[in-house]
């Protein structure tokens, strides 16, 4: 296994005649999974590598208790909002805190993705029409 590395989300570019998709902009805070030949080797925040020891509002200890699942994303960078209460106020009244994928075209099909992670509201997907 390779030490684990930080990678930011990345610049999102903006699409020139090209398919887009909106998503809800959630209030939370930016997390990510970090998985490699098939099992969860770390978390990070937007900012840093988190731990259980080191966390951000609980991220890396649902990551350690869910990680059984969580291989089910595939090796790679994993990128989401974890939201829900006691973060950023809870504005969207969620009863738990809970981890939103943000490829909602890899993820939005609840089937496809593990059972306890969500996908960032879809607004609008089609073409970017001048």
């Amino acid at each position: 296994m390779t030490s684990i590395e930080f990678k930011a989300w990345p610049k999102i570019p903006r699409g020139k005649g090209e398919g887009i998709v909106i998503t809800e902009k959630l209030d939370g805070t930016n997390a990510c999974v970090i998985i490699e030949d098939g099992c969860v080797v770390g978390c990070q925040s937007r900012k840093k590598l988190i731990t259980p020891d080191d966390d951000n509002y609980g991220f890396a200890k649902w990551v350690q208790g869910n990680a059984c699942e969580l291989t089910k994303l595939g090796d790679g960078y994993h990128y989401g909002e974890w939201v829900g209460l006691g973060i950023q106020g809870n504005p969207h009244c969620l009863p738990e805190k809970q981890f939103h994928l943000f490829n909602s075209s890899r993820w939005s099909n609840k089937e496809d993705r593990p059972s306890c992670c969500y996908c960032v509201p879809v607004l609008f997907a089609g073409l970017n029409t001048p």
